[in-house]
């Protein structure tokens, strides 16, 4: 049985027969949601601000899945410690999720996804970040660029790596030289590990996302869906 397919017969037949991809947009203020008991053990582990982070992720992923999934949300075997990604159980299908100051950003698919979200306005050391974190070829290609124009083409390509390092299961300190984005930011590439994955950049309002996925992994473009 191929890792897409879903062993648990009552899922959706829609979910079970297709590679689909399903996207959501929580904002940080959104009210807290119901999540499990171990959950809230976890919670109370942390500092208050990780800690509310923590709950509001956690609730609004189990509220995600709820949805397409059609079960509810508590009944969902969701893994998704402080320290690690998070996964779902053989059979469920992949979920990611990335936080920014401001908002939280859901993907889940019937296939492995990686996300990443940050603010579109985000001020960062943009020529120091593609000389020390970039590929020759993303430097090269960087170079002719204003300084706001090299802002947010930095600020694209981190959040591309970033959810392709959520694709893979790695590490930005370890992974992120490696991987290296097409011209028209619509595939990223692994140098080592040949991994080459289709991208879909979406902005937002103040948003600037990315979901990953294998090349081989046909669907629809995601839509993504925008929570209150």
């Amino acid at each position: 049985m191929q890792d897409h397919q879903f062993a648990k017969p009552w899922l959706p037949k829609e979910v079970r027969d297709n590679r689909l991809i399903a996207l959501w947009l929580f904002p940080a203020d959104s009210p807290l949601l119901p999540i499990s008991q171990e959950e809230e053990t976890k919670a109370y582990q942390l500092n208050p601000r990780l800690r509310k982070q923590f709950q509001h992720s956690r609730g609004c992923v189990r509220k995600a899945l709820a949805d397409v999934l059609q079960i509810p949300a508590l009944d969902i075997p969701l893994k998704a410690n402080s320290n690690e990604p998070p996964s779902l159980p053989y059979g469920w299908g992949f979920i990611s999720f990335s936080h920014c100051r401001d908002a939280l950003f859901i993907g889940w698919s019937s296939e492995r996804i990686g996300v990443d979200i940050e603010r579109s306005d985000r001020s960062i050391a943009a020529e120091a970040i593609a000389k020390r974190c970039f590929t020759k070829k993303d430097q090269h290609l960087l170079s002719s660029l204003g300084k706001e124009a090299l802002r947010k083409n930095v600020l694209k390509q981190w959040v591309i790596k970033e959810s392709s390092i959520k694709w893979q299961r790695g590490k930005i300190s370890k992974d992120l030289i490696d991987w290296q984005c097409s011209n028209d930011y619509l595939n990223a590439y692994h140098s080592s590990k040949n991994h080459h994955l289709r991208i879909t950049s979406l902005n937002h309002q103040d948003w600037q996302m990315s979901v990953a996925r294998a090349y081989n992994h046909i669907t629809y473009e995601p839509i993504l869906c925008i929570e209150n």
